[in-house]
């Protein structure tokens, strides 16, 4: 269940707790899906309308980026990954388990380790980038949602490095 390292994990679980892990794990799910599938309107289903993502260089010494509201990703993910598939590329995301650091009724801290890869083109080499997902939730009438995400990468491929 991706209990490890949250504070709440040390009290009893209660059916309502291991519900909201079960719905947050599955938005970071449909996180991916939307990326790798080149369906951001997902989105929508994942982040707040205000969300503020937040791309760091390794170790975060520098913001390399900073992106906010829900229509401002999603034209950000049509942009990069639309003209990926266009020229016979794909993406590929893979997640480790989700890490609860804190869970409350209404907001939750999780991190997410993710090896995002990048194919240009079929029998092109990849760009393999690396980082962690430290993400802050807020739990409305609606269900969960990213409020903020901060993407610190583990390494900068030159690819990416010149942007």
């Amino acid at each position: 269940m991706g209990l490890s390292g949250c504070t709440s994990a040390l009290k009893p679980a209660n059916a309502n707790s291991i519900f909201d892990r079960l719905e947050i794990k599955g938005k970071i799910g449909l996180y991916t899906f939307g990326w790798d599938e080149n369906k951001p309107e997902e989105f929508r289903k994942v982040y707040a309308d205000d969300i503020v993502f937040k791309t760091w260089t390794p170790g975060k010494k520098k913001l390399r980026g900073e992106v906010k509201g829900i229509q401002a990703n999603i034209d950000r993910n049509n942009v990069m990954i639309g003209g990926l598939l266009k020229r016979g590329g794909a993406c590929r995301h893979n997640l480790s388990e989700v890490v609860f650091l804190d869970l409350t009724k209404s907001t939750a801290k999780t991190k997410t380790v993710y090896t995002f890869s990048l194919f240009p083109k079929i029998g092109v080499n990849p760009i393999i980038i690396s980082g962690t997902f430290n993400d802050n939730w807020i739990k409305s009438e609606k269900g969960w949602f990213i409020k903020d995400r901060e993407v610190i990468y583990d390494n900068l491929p030159a690819a990416l490095a010149k942007r």
